[in-house]
């Protein structure tokens, strides 16, 4: 086995690990323990692998790394919840409104102190519909509005709708209401970084 495959096997090892790892300090991790090991082993004869052996050894098991790093992680992570990860925070913004807006409130809270998504996804997390999936579920089950326009002849026109009462623009939007917010749960799921 050459000196190269030892140092792939052992960074891809690393890399399988370190999933669990937010995708920033995961990032982090595997570039320096690259650097390390490119350090380590430049004044290294080549083909040498019982050297090359000694300076992963001293680095340690990958697992061992990963879990020291995300220990350090979590002990300065401040307030998070670790058992649900992202997935709670995503039900929180989507489904927290139905507990009086403050379950709104916290998740929107820890999607924004969050590593795992980017700034964009934080703004179609919360921007988009504030509320998540409370608000059109509220103006669909909530009374229609009706207006009554009466003609020059004795035929009463009446309109009727969730949100306008012009017919048609009603369907609409709350469709639009229904796809924004459900396309904003798929998109923070999507792209939680792990």
């Amino acid at each position: 086995m050459e000196t190269r495959d030892l140092t792939r096997a052992y960074l891809r090892q690393l890399t399988i690990q370190s999933r669990v790892l937010p995708r920033a300090q995961r990032r982090e991790l595997l570039t320096d323990i690259r650097e390390h090991i490119q350090t380590s082993l430049a004044g290294a004869p080549d083909g040498d692998i019982a050297y090359v052996r000694e300076v992963l050894d001293r680095l340690g098991d990958p697992a061992a790394i990963v879990a020291t790093a995300s220990s350090s992680d979590s002990a300065h992570a401040g307030f998070r919840l670790r058992r649900w990860g992202p997935l709670g925070t995503v039900l929180l913004v989507q489904f927290g409104a139905f507990l009086c807006g403050v379950g709104w409130l916290t998740g929107a809270l820890l999607l924004w102190t969050s590593q795992h998504w980017r700034i964009r996804d934080k703004i179609i997390g919360t921007a988009f519909i504030p509320g998540g999936l409370a608000v059109p579920t509220f103006l669909t089950l909530k009374p229609e509005h009706c207006t009554a326009t009466v003609l020059v002849s004795p035929p009463v026109e009446e309109q009727c709708g969730h949100i306008v009462t012009t017919p048609g623009l009603d369907l609409v939007l709350l469709g639009m209401l229904w796809a924004i917010s459900i396309g904003s749960t798929a998109w923070l799921v999507h792209s939680a970084r792990t």
